[in-house]
Order: structure tokens, then C-alpha cells, then sequence
């Protein structure tokens, strides 16, 4: 099972994409235009900055439960290559517990050889409430399943 957030992302991006020239039209008017740097100036100045900091920032997310290893992978809507090393990569029998708090899911892993747990946190930010519930529900039915 795949769950992505791409299509909230990308409509981010694009949003993003569109404010960029619309501000560099403002800044590039009040140069040619009005003559002028003002406190307005450089307010749209570092609105562009802010702007092209998020849009080298973001990034969507996706969740994929195949039954045995789950595989989170992280991807720029902008970037054009198609294979992406995952984030985090595990097989499911070593999930301990999983839960969600607020938008991030908690997965409790153990390492085979120490026992030793460690505990993971990913964003789920730009995923919707369905989306949440079926990444949960796949854990823990697939987790179930394993266990008997």
C-alpha cells in the first residue's frame, strides 16, 4: 500500500512558483518605475528570499507498507530523477509500536541484533486525516498478521 502527500505538495509548489515572479514584477517595478528603495522595497525583497528558501525546503512524502518492509521516501516536486533512496527502510517484524501525536507518527523500532529500541518520527504534514488513519491501520493490521 502507497500513501503520498504529492498532490498537496505540488499544489504548494506551484502556489510557490507563481508568487516568485509576481514579486520579482514588483521589486524589478519599483527599481525601473518609481526610482525608489523603500521599506515596501525591501520587505518584497525578502518576501522573494523567504519564498525561494520554502520552495527549496519542500518536500513530499511517501509511505509504502509492501506487507513485510515499510519504505519512507522523501522527494523535491521539482526534481526530475525518478529513483529516490529511502528515508527509512525496515522490515515490519521489527515495529515494536506506532502511534500518531498531533501530525507525526511514532514508529518503535528494535534492532535484531541488541534489542536495543529506537524511536522514529515522521511528519505528516500535507497529508489529510484519511490518509493518517490508513498509514496507522496498515501498520498495525500488517503487524498482526506477522505476529500470529
Amino acid at each position: 500500500m502507497k500513501v503520498s502527500n504529492k498532490k498537496n505538495i505540488e499544489a504548494i509548489g506551484t502556489l510557490l512558483l507563481f508568487l516568485i515572479p509576481t514579486n520579482l514584477i514588483i521589486i524589478i517595478w519599483y527599481l525601473l518605475v518609481l526610482k525608489k528603495t523603500d521599506v515596501v522595497f525591501f520587505s518584497f525583497l525578502v518576501l522573494l528570499i523567504i519564498i525561494a528558501f520554502f520552495l527549496a525546503k519542500l518536500r513530499y512524502t511517501e509511505f509504502e507498507n509492501s506487507g513485510y518492509v515499510v519504505t519512507i521516501k522523501k522527494k523535491h516536486p521539482l526534481r526530475a530523477d525518478s529513483f529516490v533512496f529511502p528515508v527509512l527502510e525496515f522490515p515490519i517484524a521489527l515495529l515494536q509500536h506506532s502511534y500518531l501525536k498531533g501530525n507525526t507518527i511514532y514508529l518503535n523500532i528494535t534492532t535484531s541484533e541488541s534489542e536495543k529500541l529506537y524511536v522514529f518520527r515522521m511528519s505528516l504534514i500535507g497529508f489529510n486525516s484519511k490518509q493518517r488513519v490508513e498509514i496507522l491501520t496498515s501498520l498495525i493490521e500488517t503487524l498482526k498478521i506477522l505476529k500470529e
